[in-house]
């Protein structure tokens, strides 16, 4: 299968270098707005959602011991409906 860039380039008709720049523009802008803890809304695609987690308590399963887990920001996407009618269509 051919890699992304390669088919951005192909269907933006732009090059490989200038739709890797791009591509590496957004997917920054995404992490910087995420590591900010704001959510990141792509029309039509999804939305990244930041979570904090608390810190807990857990099970090791191979020695039965309860373990600390420290707080921690997760991220999390949901697919929108549009999104997920493509992934199905068939």
């Amino acid at each position: 299968m051919k890699n992304i860039i390669e088919k951005v380039a192909a269907r933006a008709d732009i090059t490989k270098a200038l739709a890797k720049g791009i591509m590496d523009v957004v997917f920054d802008e995404i992490a910087i707005s995420l590591k900010e803890k704001e959510d990141v809304s792509i029309p039509q695609f999804g939305k990244f959602v930041v979570v904090e987690k608390p810190a807990g308590k857990a099970r090791n399963p191979r020695t039965g011991k309860d373990v600390k887990v420290a707080a921690k920001t997760v991220m999390k996407f949901k697919a929108s409906s549009i999104l997920k009618k493509r992934i199905n269509e068939k």
